[in-house]
């Protein structure tokens, strides 16, 4: 194993020096300094004319050189946590596949089995009630109230339970009422950036956004 590898993943040692944490640490009180910077040089600037706006668009350009510098630190020093991350996260969901696997043939099948027996008895007590009621009326007397009937238990595991969880499936999509229907607003948004400038419903107006380079 060459030197700089642990027994899972390549690791540059060097970042895991002392010197790492005291970069890190020297970065994040810059960045604390410049955000109390930002605040006092500009946090009470308000466009009013020309010279303010052109002061507050110098100081837009500074804001987001400082920001990217930032950035690009932050992403060298942390960039190999995130590959360690990925790295253990792609091994652990590569060894867990198999057991997602049984975990969703063995959930579908209890749901299935359990399902069945609920509906069975539902329409038992259903049964037990028709008979009941049909039993008063012959006798003309009050209608009596019929006792749940039990359908019998299978063996159970004392680890499981189950919930009544009600699902849905979309059979014909014309008749689903208005309030279901949902207003695509990424397509939209791509549309009006293509050029689309009308469309029933929708205000579309444009406005001047600073950016820099």
């Amino acid at each position: 194993m060459a030197p700089n590898e642990t027994a899972l993943i390549p690791v540059d040692t060097s970042l895991l020096q002392p010197s790492w944490a005291s970069d890190v640490k020297a970065l994040i009180d810059r960045v604390n300094d410049s955000g109390r910077k930002a605040i006092a040089d500009y946090g009470f600037l308000e466009v009013m004319d020309e010279a303010t706006k052109v002061e507050a668009e110098d100081a837009l350009a500074e804001l987001r050189k400082t920001r990217k510098t930032y950035e690009a630190e932050r992403k060298n020093l942390t960039q190999f946590l995130y590959d360690a991350k990925a790295y253990v996260d792609k091994q652990v969901r590569n060894g867990l596949a198999p057991l997602d696997t049984v975990e969703q043939s063995l959930t579908v099948q209890t749901t299935k089995y359990a399902t069945e027996l609920a509906r069975k008895q539902a329409e038992a007590e259903a049964e037990a009630r028709r008979k009941a009621e049909a039993e008063g009326a012959s006798d003309d007397i009050p209608e009596p109230v019929a006792e749940k009937v039990e359908v019998a238990a299978p063996a159970q595991s004392e680890r499981v339970h189950y919930r009544e969880v009600w699902q849905f499936s979309v059979e014909d999509e014309k008749k689903v009422p208005k309030r279901y229907w949902a207003v695509d607003r990424n397509k939209i948004a791509d549309d009006v950036k293509e050029g689309l400038r009308e469309i029933p419903g929708v205000k579309i107006w444009p406005e001047q956004v600073p950016w820099t380079r």
